[in-house]
Order: C-alpha cells, then structure tokens, then sequence
C-alpha cells in the first residue's frame, strides 16, 4: 500500500521533473567565449564562428594544455543541435565528450524512437532490474519524450549529431554522464513528501515564468543561459535535494573527465551544468596556479 501511494505522488511530480531534465539535458549557465583569449584569436574565432551568447565557453587546462570548447544545449532544441554541429566542424576536435552514458548513447544510435509504440515503451520501461518507483520514473519520462517526438521535437538530437560528427571526423567519443539508472535511483531515493510538496510550487512557479507562448518558443528559451539559470535558482531554493542528484554531482563527474582530456576538444553538455563545470574548472587553474607560486 505504501508503495502505491508513493507511486501515485510520484507520477504528480513527474512533470516538474521533465521540465528540468529538458532544461539541463536530464537537466541546466557562463562567461562569453572571451575574444582576447590567444588561442581563439590564433584559430580565427569570431562571433560568427563560435558564438558570444553565453552557450560555448572556451576553457584552457593550464596543466596539459588542452582546449575546450564546452557547448551548453537543450536537449529538444533544433538551434542546440546546429550549434554543436557548427562548434565541431569548426573547431576539428581529436576528442568529443558528450553527456551521456553507454545506455543512453546506445539508445540514441540503434533505437529507433519515433517508431517506438507506447506498449513497447511501457514493457521497455518494466524490463529494467528495479524497483516500482524507479520504473515508474523511466516511464514517466519516456512519455514525455514519447509525446515530444509525436508533435515533431527530437530529443537528444545535438547529442547524436556529436556521435555522427565524431565518426565522421574519426575523433575519440567519450561519455562523461553517469548512468542513467544510478541517477534515477538516486532521485527516487531524495523523493519524500515534502520534496513532492516542493516540486508541486517549483512547478508553479517555473510555470508562471515560462508564460502563455507556443512550445516551440518555450523550448528555444531553455537553450537561453541566463533563463535556464533562473530556472535553477528556482529548484536550488524549493528543492536542493534534486538539485544536487540532477545537478551538482553530475557536474563534478562530467567536470573529471573534461579536465582529463587532451588536445582539441568540443564538450557537449545540458545548458543547467554550463555554471557549475565552468565554476569548477577556474577553482582548478586557481589551484594549480597557488601550487606553481
């Protein structure tokens, strides 16, 4: 009986939870790609190239001397994904780091989503070794994307055109997220009552301020640092515990393996972890910079 009821709760908070996931990508933040910094200047990089609105931030790793491209997306943004594109052709990175998992860049590569009927979703979703909640999450999440794809969105689409660009270029693919079902498992794990009373006015309020418009408009604006930004303000205040399994442990996971790669590299990543692997990599170069003096 306990169980039923919590699964009732959580298919009311669900739709909060898709909100954020498509705003950092399960899901969601810069400085502008600095035009006087020497190594963007010596690859010609302008504002048309590489643009200065705050979704590509360039980050040089002091320690080996690698240069990232980091592209911040939205994951059902037909904009996001030209922009990854448009950043790999132009950049030619030897690495191309993408948050996903090995399920998930799976699934994007051989699933064939839009062909995909709600039963095979539903008996998909109960094949996973897991508990009711845990199910019931996966599901809930790939009816939205379901939904999404039926009235003409692509999610995930940036992500696949890096895969299909790093084939081509014959770059080195790595996946810096951490598995799907260990970052379900632990969202199921924060969900009580009072996260389901606080995900309820989050909803409300990310309501309000997204407004009455198209959802094609609605979408693009998720792929807007400065208003994804706002919509984590949101979440940190009503919901500190999502925030950190969405949020803040993935951004040092995905931080790790940005800052071990060499070379040239192009990041792709939800537009809600821009701020914090940014964050994280200026603490590093000012580490390292007090360690040499």
């Amino acid at each position: 009986m306990f169980k039923a009821m919590e699964a009732v709760k959580l298919l009311r908070v669900c739709r909060s939870l898709a909100v954020i996931a498509e705003t950092n990508g399960i899901a969601l933040h810069h400085s502008h790609v600095r035009g006087s910094n020497p190594a963007i200047e010596r690859r010609g990089m302008h504002s048309s190239s590489i643009p200065e609105d705050a979704s590509v931030v360039y980050l040089r790793n002091g320690e080996n001397g690698a240069d990232v491209y980091l592209v911040g997306t939205c994951h059902v943004s037909e904009k996001s994904a030209q922009q990854v594109k448009q950043v790999i052709n132009f950049v030619k990175p030897n690495v191309i780091a993408v948050e996903l998992c090995k399920r998930r860049a799976q699934s994007l590569q051989h699933l064939k989503s839009s062909q995909r009927s709600l039963l095979q979703l539903v008996l998909d979703s109960w094949k996973i070794p897991s508990g009711l909640l845990k199910k019931l999450v996966r599901l809930y999440l790939g009816l939205q994307y379901h939904h999404l794809r039926v009235v003409g969105f692509e999610p995930g689409k940036e992500f696949k055109v890096a895969l299909e660009e790093c084939k081509r270029m014959e770059a080195q693919l790595l996946l810096i997220d951490d598995d799907i079902g260990v970052t379900i498992g632990k969202l199921v794990d924060v969900l009580s009552f009072s996260v389901v009373l606080r995900l309820f006015r989050a909803g409300k309020r990310l309501e309000e301020m997204i407004g009455n418009v198209a959802l094609e408009d609605a979408i693009e604006r998720f792929s807007e640092r400065g208003f994804a930004r706002k919509v984590m303000e949101i979440i940190t205040i009503e919901c500190p515990e999502i925030m950190k399994v969405l949020i803040t442990h993935r951004d040092q996971v995905m931080f790790k393996h940005l800052r071990s790669c060499q070379g040239r590299v192009v990041g792709v990543v939800g537009m809600g972890h821009m701020d914090g692997i940014e964050k994280m990599w200026k603490d590093a170069d000012q580490k390292a910079l007090n360690y040499n003096t």
